[in-house]
């Protein structure tokens, strides 16, 4: 169970990631709602995929004070405005941390952490994604939010980081060696080779 600000060290160094397009190149921002249903489709079809032999998955989240500068301010408290959004799950787990490794000036401030059992609960995953889709888009409800879905058991991460993408990593290459062939179309241009290097 992650337990502190130590969780992910395993994975930042990790060559194993799958970076994901999920809006589209052809969706742009004048198309906010095709776009939108693209991105978070995509986004739950590929975390049913690479979570559908887990036994434990974890959704692992930091929460932005209602004072936080956000693009569409004000916004509520980060847990509240989850909540609000239908998100229904205890926490296992808390603690306090930046939001990311070396973050500085206002993002150096810590956030509060929060690790949920989300294994049986798909509708807690699914407000999750959503809220990191719709993060920088005027799509409501959203969340001041910073979500990762995680079998540690697997070594598997997920995060999306807004409409426009989401990676994908893995400790070792044969979590993720079905996902990069069966949705290569889904992948980001400018890192294949990079992918090609890991994966081949």
């Amino acid at each position: 169970m992650p337990r502190d600000s130590t969780w992910d060290e395993a994975f930042r160094s990790s060559p194993f990631r799958l970076r994901f397009e999920l809006g589209g190149e052809t969706l742009g921002i004048e198309a906010p709602v095709p776009r939108f249903v693209q991105a978070y489709g995509r986004a739950r079809q590929i975390a049913t995929e690479v979570f559908e032999q887990s036994r434990t998955v974890w959704g692992i989240v930091a929460a932005w004070p209602a004072t936080a500068k956000g693009i569409f301010p004000p916004a509520p408290e980060g847990f509240q405005a989850l909540a609000a959004a239908g998100f229904s799950a205890p926490a296992k787990a808390q603690w306090t941390a930046p939001p990311y490794p070396g973050a500085e000036d206002e993002e150096a401030a810590a956030v509060e952490w929060r690790a949920f059992d989300l294994t049986e609960n798909l509708a807690a995953r699914d407000v999750l994604l959503w809220c990191s889709a719709s993060y920088e888009m005027e799509i409501s409800p959203k969340a001041q939010i910073l979500a990762y879905l995680a079998d540690l058991e697997r070594g598997i991460l997920l995060r999306v980081y807004d409409d426009r993408g989401m990676d994908l990593t893995a400790l070792t290459p044969e979590p993720l060696l079905h996902l990069y062939r069966a949705r290569t179309e889904w992948l980001l241009n400018y890192d294949r080779e990079r992918m090609r290097t890991a994966f081949e």
